[in-house]
C-alpha cells in the first residue's frame, strides 16, 4: 500500500509526468513550457516538432481543507499539447486520433507513486476541458488538460 500524499512538493508528481508521457509510442518527443515559448509569441525562435507534446503546468486551484485549514487540497493542472502537420482528423492516415486516444489512455486514473512508495498526489489524474485548438503556420496545435489533486499540511498545530 501506498505511503499518504502528504509532502512538500506541490509538483512532486511533474517528472513522474513526464516520464509516463515518454513512454508513449505514438509521442516523438516530450517537451516542456520553455520549448513551447520558444515557438510561440511574436519572438519564435523554434518551429513546432511534428508528433511532439509540449507540457505545461497551468493551474494550481484550492479546494476543501480540513482540520481547520491546516490539511489543504489543490487541484493543479497541466495542460499536454500535440504538435501536428496534418490537422485534418483522417484516423487512418494521420495519427493525431491515435495519439491524442494514446495520451488519454496514459493519463486517465494516472495515480504516479515514488520510489519509496509515497503517493505523489491524492486524487489521481482525469481528463478536462482543454484550451481552445490552435492552428499556425502549417502547424496544428490539439491541447488536452488534466487534474490531480495534492494535499498539503501545515507546519503548525497551533487552534
Amino acid at each position: 500500500m501506498a505511503k499518504p500524499a502528504w509532502n512538500d512538493d506541490l509538483l512532486a508528481c511533474y517528472p513522474y509526468l513526464l516520464d509516463r508521457l515518454r513512454g508513449v509510442q505514438q509521442i516523438s518527443d516530450v517537451l516542456e513550457a520553455e520549448d513551447f515559448a520558444a515557438m510561440s509569441g511574436p519572438d519564435r525562435n523554434q518551429v513546432p516538432l511534428d508528433g511532439a507534446v509540449y507540457v505545461m503546468w497551468d493551474g494550481l486551484t484550492p479546494q476543501a481543507s480540513n482540520n481547520n485549514g491546516r490539511e489543504q487540497t489543490m487541484t493543479i493542472g497541466f495542460s499536454i499539447i500535440l504538435t501536428k502537420t496534418h490537422y485534418t482528423p483522417k484516423p487512418q492516415t494521420d495519427g493525431v486520433s491515435q495519439t491524442l486516444t494514446a495520451i488519454c489512455k496514459a493519463l486517465q486514473g494516472f495515480d504516479p507513486i515514488d520510489e519509496e512508495g509515497r503517493a505523489l498526489v491524492t486524487a489521481p489524474f482525469a481528463q478536462r476541458p482543454p484550451i481552445p485548438f490552435k492552428y499556425e503556420d502549417g502547424f496544428a496545435f490539439f491541447p488536452l488538460r488534466f487534474t490531480a489533486e495534492v494535499t498539503v499540511i501545515a507546519d503548525n498545530d497551533s487552534n
